[in-house]
C-alpha cells in the first residue's frame, strides 16, 4: 500500500507512489510544483517574472503532437514543454525560431537539465533533430547523445 505525503504547495494528501510516477515527488500536479518554486525564487530574492510566451501556438501544438505528446529523453506525458534548441535570443522569428526543427517536447525535469548544461545538450539537441529531419522518425535524445560520445571518445561530449 502506497504511502500518503502532503503536496509542499497546497498540503492536501496525495499518494507517493502517484506523485513519485509522475515525476512530482511531494506535488500533486506539475502546476503546483511550478507555483511552488516561483515561492522559494521569490523568498530567496531570484524571482523574476516569466517572459511573455512568444512562441507560436500552432507550432507549440505541432511539437506536442509530432512527439506524441511525450518527453523526448524519458517518454513522461507529465509536466510537459516546449524547448527551442535554439534559445529564443539567438534565433529570430525570421530565421525560423518557431519551426517545428528547433522545437522539442521535454517534461519539466529534463527541460531544467538542458537550461543547465547549454554546451552539453545544445549540439546534442541539433543532432537529434537533423536526425529526426532526415530519417523522418523519432530518434531518443539518449540514444544521439551515446552516438555523439562514442564518435568523441568522451563521457561528456
Amino acid at each position: 500500500m502506497s504511502s500518503k505525503v502532503k503536496c509542499a504547495y497546497c498540503k492536501n494528501f496525495i499518494l507517493k507512489d502517484e506523485a513519485l510516477h509522475a515525476g512530482l515527488q511531494n506535488f500533486c500536479d506539475p502546476y503546483h510544483a511550478n507555483l511552488y518554486a516561483d515561492r522559494i525564487r521569490l523568498k530567496q530574492g531570484d524571482y523574476k517574472a516569466p517572459a511573455p510566451r512568444k512562441t507560436d501556438v500552432r507550432s507549440h501544438a505541432k511539437c506536442l503532437k509530432r512527439d506524441n505528446s511525450r518527453c523526448r529523453v524519458c517518454g513522461s506525458s507529465q509536466a510537459l514543454h516546449v524547448h527551442h534548441i535554439l534559445y529564443r535570443s539567438e534565433i529570430s522569428v525570421e530565421d525560423g525560431r518557431d519551426e517545428l526543427w528547433n522545437l522539442i517536447t521535454l517534461c519539466m525535469m529534463h527541460h531544467d537539465m538542458m537550461h543547465s548544461d547549454k554546451k552539453l545538450w545544445q549540439p546534442v539537441l541539433k543532432e537529434t533533430a537533423r536526425l529526426c529531419e532526415e530519417e523522418g522518425k523519432m530518434v531518443p535524445v539518449m540514444t544521439v547523445k551515446k552516438r555523439m560520445e562514442r564518435q568523441h571518445g568522451s563521457t561528456k561530449i
